[in-house]
């Protein structure tokens, strides 16, 4: 059952959403087109380094304040959880708002970024294994 506190939850929840997309309409894009035109850099590179910076700042910030503390509690669930956001919920997503019948993809990409995501996922499943066994 929906309690008044939950619908409240909901309600601000849909407002600050909100609140953050008038504010990136209106600040960050004319700061990214911008940064386009100054620097040459295709549009699509400036959009998706857009993207992963804002899929992976509450990432970095989580598990900085959590080395700075010494603790490992919060740092693990952040990396293995966020991981499972950016790449099985966002690409999907993007795929479903696209307007296009057909996506062109090049498969050399998804290979490289698949093989790095694995490798670094190896070497910290690695370093946990073995801070917990020492």
């Amino acid at each position: 059952m929906l309690t008044l506190a939950s619908l409240f939850a909901i309600i601000l929840l849909v407002l600050s959403f909100y609140g953050v997309c008038l504010i990136c309409d209106e600040h960050l894009v004319p700061c990214v087109e911008v940064f386009i035109k100054t620097y040459n850099v295709p549009e699509e590179m400036a959009a998706v380094t857009l993207v992963a910076f804002g899929s992976a700042a509450p990432e970095l910030i989580l598990n900085i304040v959590s080395a700075v503390q010494n603790t490992s509690d919060i740092s693990t669930p952040a990396v293995l959880g966020s991981a499972m956001i950016a790449f099985g919920l966002i690409p999907p997503l993007c795929v479903l708002c696209t307007h296009k019948d057909v996506i062109q993809l090049k498969v050399w990409p998804i290979i490289r970024e698949t093989f790095f995501y694995l490798f670094g996922l190896g070497i910290f499943l690695r370093f946990f294994t073995h801070s917990l066994t020492h």
